[in-house]
C-alpha cells in the first residue's frame, strides 16, 4: 500500500501494553467458566470442560475464538445466543478478573510512549472500562495523559464491527485512514477491522499474513520503519 507517513498511532491495552501471562489467563478463564455456567445452567466443571475442549479443538471451526466457542456451547444446550452477547461475555470476564496485582510496572514502555507522543498523537482504544483502564496504566507506570484520545469501554463504538475505528478517524479531519496505525494483540478485533477501514496495523506477540507489521515485544514498536 502506498501511503504517507503515519500521523496517528493507536494502542490496544489488554495483552498489548502488558502481556497476557498464564496467571492472568487463568483468572480470566475462571471468570468465563463461571459466566457460562450461570447463563447455560451447567456446572463450572462442565463449563470448563466444554470451553477448553472446543476452544482447543483443531477440527472445530470456532477454535481459538472465545466468543464463538461460547456460542457453540449455547447451541449444544439449546440457547441461541448472539455474537455480540458472546463478545460482551468475554470482555466482561476480562474486566471482572482481578488481575491488577499481576500487571508489572514497565518504565521502558512509559518512556517509549512518551517519545512517540512527542512526534505525533498517541491514542488508547480499549474494551476495558475507563476506570479499570486507568488502574491498569497506573500499574504499568504509564501516565494516561500521554494519550491524546482515550476511547474506552465501548463508549465510542465496537472493535468487532469497526465502528470505534470509524469514530477514531473522525477525530482527525486532516488525515486519511492510511495515515493511522493501530497496534494490538487480537487479530479479529485489533487487526482485521481497522485493515478493512484502510488503516495500517501491527500485531503484537504473534504474526499473521494479513497484518502489515508484527512485533514480538511491544517495545519493538518504536523500531518499525513506518514510524521512523
Amino acid at each position: 500500500m502506498s501511503i504517507d507517513t503515519i500521523e496517528v498511532i493507536g494502542f490496544d491495552l489488554d495483552g498489548t501494553l502488558y502481556p497476557s501471562t498464564p496467571d492472568i489467563q487463568k483468572k480470566i478463564r475462571s471468570n468465563i467458566y463461571k459466566k457460562i455456567a450461570k447463563i447455560f445452567f451447567i456446572s463450572e466443571e462442565r463449563s470448563a470442560e466444554l470451553f477448553e475442549g472446543l476452544y482447543n479443538s483443531e477440527g472445530f471451526n470456532y477454535s481459538s475464538s472465545g466468543s464463538r466457542t461460547i456460542k457453540e456451547i449455547g447451541r449444544i444446550h439449546g440457547f441461541d445466543i448472539g455474537k455480540e452477547e458472546c463478545s460482551y461475555l468475554i470482555d466482561d470476564s476480562i474486566a471482572d478478573a482481578n488481575i491488577l496485582d499481576l500487571i508489572e510496572p514497565n518504565p521502558q514502555l512509559s518512556n517509549m510512549l512518551e517519545r512517540l507522543s512527542q512526534e505525533r498523537p498517541v491514542d488508547l482504544i480499549t474494551n476495558s472500562e475507563k476506570d479499570l483502564a486507568l488502574s491498569k496504566l497506573e500499574r504499568l507506570s504509564v501516565n494516561y495523559s500521554i494519550f491524546e484520545k482515550f476511547l474506552a469501554g465501548g463508549e465510542f463504538g465496537s472493535k468487532s464491527d469497526g465502528t470505534v475505528y470509524d469514530f477514531w478517524v473522525s477525530q482527525y479531519n486532516s488525515f486519511m485512514p492510511g495515515q493511522f496505525l493501530y497496534i494490538g494483540d487480537n487479530f479479529k478485533q485489533d487487526i482485521l477491522p481497522p485493515k478493512r477501514k484502510g488503516m495500517q496495523t501491527c500485531l503484537v506477540g504473534k504474526d499473521h499474513p494479513e497484518t502489515d507489521y508484527a512485533v514480538e515485544n511491544i517495545l519493538d514498536v518504536e523500531n518499525l520503519p513506518i514510524i521512523n
